[in-house]
């Protein structure tokens, strides 16, 4: 059912649940006889308004019926935030197949007259159940209508989001406590499924809210946990065809990078097991279709981002192999608690090699902010010709060279400490129509008529465009933003102009004081916070690879009682019971980073270097070059788009002389491939191989 067979059904349907028990919904409407750990207490709490709860409930240990059921049994509208729009899907799909549509999202991938007629329903009392995205609560259009509507719960899923130490950090959580008092402080109900002790603090901290915590058990005793340690001379990626051979069942293979997913889902279909693969860059649609592939069913591999799996009702996914190690411990439990959710024995499988550590972190450390790209950000602000400018953080990461990551957290940090004022979704254009001549205006406006003579003196009127433009008004009039809102505002309340459809984007303020501003505090603060991540990468490796029990460990550190017997289910302490009897195939080509790093100190001749040389000396001296962008980085011809800090590498533009013979390149690269000098790891990048050393070696260097 789509949203706008949804929207009619419910416009026509009075369901009333309020009579009902919470034992009674759970097994009339989910199926289920009894509930899990926690969830009884927390459901009992909500609906008897005791104040607001923290739920930390391991993945598979049934959070959302914590909120389903009180949302259905109240009279009011529950919100749920949450970033997973798979989960918001799923979840509503569940309700129709009930028999119970009363629930919507909102979000991105909603047009605005749909969002429209959803907030209709809700100021007639006809949603229980309202999913929104973190950023959808930016728009004042969803704002004003949430203020004006009853809450009675107000749900804050995965919750470690909110904060800094966590192992998924957004800065748009950030910004939901400024909503808690918009909406007058209704009940809360914050949930996760991972969280430590200081993460757990910390969201009472950034909600700044008290709550009661329930804590389930994180042991998960039907997974057995496999660690299989790989030399970095295997080849990883066959090791991993006949791993899946070896397995039954349906099957997440988790990668960190989207090139891997689609160069494994390739490889694995060319030996004959059928996969798919997913990952964020993936339109709508193809999502959609991908995942509803895998469960239904028609296809049993998937080789997925992280992206995938969060919220996906699946019951009976049998295997989880992480192809990369995870960012933490909290992201590998988090993950892993994917399989087995029907209660039997499912396997998570890591495969783990060195050099996967070296990657991950360097992955961290390129989506956070450094000292340079807060410069590069307040250098941005101090281009502008006004106080106030419209932008996007999307703009401002193509305009900066930052990636859109880091670029939310510094205006998150910038916003804090008063350095600028961001506001979100204001109207930039505008569909425009003039009632009666300016004349009549001003001499109505005696007020206003300066800045009115101003407006209409403007190349907007003089042309008859449909569009008003707000900042082409304000740099023409030096008037502000607010200024010109009130004006317009002015004159539609007298009927004077019409205003239309229109487009939002966000205004900035820059304070005074940003030119002298220290950013130094700032970029430690960040600093501090990427060691912190770092040094998860590092614990989730020791835990991995001790001689203890991994399960012992984990539990351990999400501060459960020690475990006091072996716990039978994890490779440490019964041996490997899957990669142990596949044979593996040694790279007889493999170049340790220790054997680069002997050759490091590589100068480019272009006058006395043979071209193979060049190419060769470009892929060692800039490491992690990836095979599809390394023509035009060499051309110095990459999109805009595509140039985050690449245009910074020493190769950048070094052979521009072949911007309009690329196809040369190409052959040359293909050249070095076919003649094994080169490889191209499953993740895109290029590396050097013992061949291509053996060539450099044979020529002056």
């Amino acid at each position: 059912m789509n949203v706008h067979e949804l929207i009619s059904k419910t416009k026509n349907i009075d369901l009333d649940f309020s009579k009902l028990s919470p034992n009674q919904i759970l097994k009339e409407f989910f199926g289920y006889n009894g509930f899990k750990p926690q969830q009884f207490e927390i459901i009992t709490r909500i609906l008897n308004k005791e104040g607001n709860t923290l739920g930390i409930m391991p993945t598979g240990g049934g959070k959302s019926l914590c909120f389903q059921i009180p949302a259905l049994i109240q009279k009011n509208l529950t919100i749920v935030v949450s970033p997973l729009i798979a989960l918001m899907k799923d979840q509503i799909d569940s309700l129709n197949s009930k028999n119970i549509p009363l629930a919507f999202f909102i979000n991105s991938t909603l047009s605005k007259e749909t969002k429209e007629q959803i907030l209709k329903l809700i100021s007639e009392q006809k949603i229980k159940l309202l999913y929104l995205a973190p950023e959808s609560l930016k728009s004042e259009l969803v704002l004003e209508a949430l203020k004006k509507a009853k809450i009675d719960l107000f749900v804050v899923d995965e919750a470690h989001c909110i904060s800094t130490w966590g192992h998924n950090f957004r800065p748009d959580y950030l910004k939901l406590p400024e909503i808690l008092e918009k909406l007058d402080y209704p009940q809360v109900l914050a949930l996760t499924a991972t969280a430590t002790k200081e993460v757990e603090d910390d969201i009472k901290t950034q909600l700044k809210i008290n709550y009661a915590s329930f804590k389930s058990s994180f042991d998960r005793p039907n997974l057995y946990l496999d660690i299989i340690k790989l030399e970095p001379n295997i080849k990883k990626e066959l090791f991993l065809i006949e791993l899946l051979r070896v397995l039954k069942g349906p099957t997440i293979v988790f990668a960190s990078y989207r090139n891997s997913t689609e160069d494994l889902s390739l490889l694995l279909n060319n030996f004959g097991i059928k996969s798919i693969y997913y990952h964020a860059g993936l339109n709508k649609e193809e999502r959609e279709r991908l995942q509803n592939e895998f469960i239904s069913g028609k296809c049993d591999v998937i080789i997925a981002t992280i992206a995938f799996g969060m919220g996906i009702d699946k019951a009976n996914v049998r295997n989880i192999i992480h192809y990369n190690i995870p960012k933490s411990i909290e992201s590998y439990y988090q993950e892993i608690g994917r399989a087995g959710r029907d209660g039997h024995k499912a396997n998570c499988i890591t495969l783990f090699s060195k050099i996967d550590e070296y990657k991950i972190k360097d992955l961290i450390a390129s989506d956070w902010p450094n000292e340079t790209k807060i410069r590069n950000i307040i250098n941005l602000f101090l281009s502008q010709n006004e106080k106030y400018f419209f932008t996007s953080a999307r703009k401002l990461s193509y305009d900066s060279d930052v990636k859109e990551v880091p670029v939310n957290l510094i205006l998150h940090k910038l916003e804090e400490i008063d350095a600028i004022k961001i506001f979100t979704n204001v109207l930039y254009q505008i569909k425009f129509e003039l009632k009666t001549n300016s004349s009549t205006i001003i001499l109505e406006n005696p007020k206003y008529a300066f800045d009115l003579q101003k407006i209409f003196n403007c190349s907007f009127f003089k042309s008859r465009k449909i569009w008003l433009d707000f900042e082409e008004i304000m740099n023409e009039t030096k008037l502000n933003y607010f200024r010109i809102l009130e004006i317009l505002n002015l004159l539609k309340n007298q009927d004077f102009i019409h205003l239309g459809e229109s487009k939002t984007k966000d205004l900035v303020w820059i304070k005074n004081g940003i030119q002298t501003l220290d950013i130094k505090p700032i970029a430690d603060q960040f600093q501090a916070i990427l060691d912190n991540d770092l040094k998860k990468v590092d614990l989730l490796i020791n835990i991995l690879t001790t001689t203890k029990c991994i399960r012992h460990n984990i539990l351990k550190y999400f501060d459960e009682p020690d475990l006091s017997y072996t716990c039978e289910m994890c490779s440490n302490c019964i041996g490997d019971q899957l990669g142990s009897n596949i044979s593996v195939e040694v790279d007889e080509l493999y170049v340790s980073s220790e054997e680069i790093a002997k050759i490091n100190n590589l100068k480019i001749n272009l006058l006395e270097d043979t071209l193979y040389a060049t190419l060769l000396k470009c892929i060692i001296i800039d490491k992690n070059i990836l095979a599809k962008d390394f023509v035009k980085i060499l051309t110095g011809n990459l999109h805009r788009l595509n140039n985050k800090n690449k245009s910074k590498l020493q190769c950048y533009n070094l052979l521009s002389n072949f911007k309009s013979d690329s196809k040369f390149l190409e052959e040359n690269i293909n050249d070095l491939l076919k003649k094994q000098w080169i490889k191209q790891e499953v993740d895109g990048t290029l590396k050097i191989t013992k061949n291509g050393i053996l060539y450099l070696k044979s020529k002056p260097i």
